[in-house]
């Protein structure tokens, strides 16, 4: 996982300070990197924990297309088996098997476990609101964009409202 990590942050250009690296910050400290955070997310995803990944919805929702889904919800549907949401981030089987799509071709589940997995922070862009490439050597690729909240990241928008 270390050198996937040093691979994204290698690949971005961008030195993140080991205390901060995917962590929370300690007392008067800068948030962590967003990358540090994105790595934290993939982790949540790899160990296919709801909680963990709950820990990256603001209590206030998540964007969605023109309106927020509440973070009520959103645990709500990465709970429930059959979900766009759960299929997506928990379970590679049944997004392949219900979800697959032109614009989405394999889960994210899958995707952070294929080979050559990387991320790479997306050039030219508000550092509030920072998207992430995450990709494969298989070709296959995501991305999920981050907020800025307080001093803690979290998702910035959902890739389905469904």
């Amino acid at each position: 996982m270390a050198r996937i990590v040093a691979a994204g942050y290698l690949a971005a250009g961008l030195v993140v300070p080991p205390a901060w690296a995917g962590g929370e910050p300690r007392g008067d400290e800068s948030p962590p990197s967003v990358l540090g955070a994105a790595t934290k997310f993939v982790e949540a995803v790899r160990a296919r924990s709801v909680e963990r990944i709950l820990a990256f919805a603001d209590d206030g929702g998540i964007p969605c297309v023109d309106s927020v889904v509440p973070r009520a919800e959103f645990a709500r549907q990465l709970r429930t088996k059959g979900t766009w949401l759960n299929a997506y981030f928990l379970d590679p089987a049944a997004f392949r098997a219900k979800f697959v799509d032109r614009l989405y071709t394999v889960s994210f589940a899958e995707l952070v476990t294929q080979d050559g997995f990387s991320m790479r922070l997306q050039p030219e862009q508000d550092p509030r609101f920072p998207c992430v490439r995450f990709s494969s050597s298989t070709g296959a690729s995501a991305e999920l964009c981050f907020a800025l909240k307080g001093k803690r990241w979290v998702l910035g928008d959902l890739p389905s409202c469904a």
